[in-house]
């Protein structure tokens, strides 16, 4: 779909390109589109930030969890 859409890709491009000079964290972003006449909006917001290491049991499967080939 988005190769239907070259000014899409393009504009993705153009903004990834200008979030890399971005130095640090977001801490607030917000969007606004409008599609087919209906305005849809969301934010993200940090609201804590810490420094450390993540504890080993945060990589660990859930209780019960089991892969399964999807195919």
């Amino acid at each position: 779909m988005m190769a239907q859409m070259p000014r899409v890709n393009q504009s993705i491009a153009e903004i990834m390109k200008e979030m890399k000079k971005i130095k640090g964290v977001h801490v607030l972003t917000t969007q606004e589109t409008e599609m087919m006449g209906n305005s849809f909006g969301s934010s993200t917001e940090l609201l804590e930030f810490k420094e450390g290491k993540a504890p080993a049991s945060a990589f660990s499967m859930p209780t019960g969890y089991i892969k399964e080939n999807p195919f």
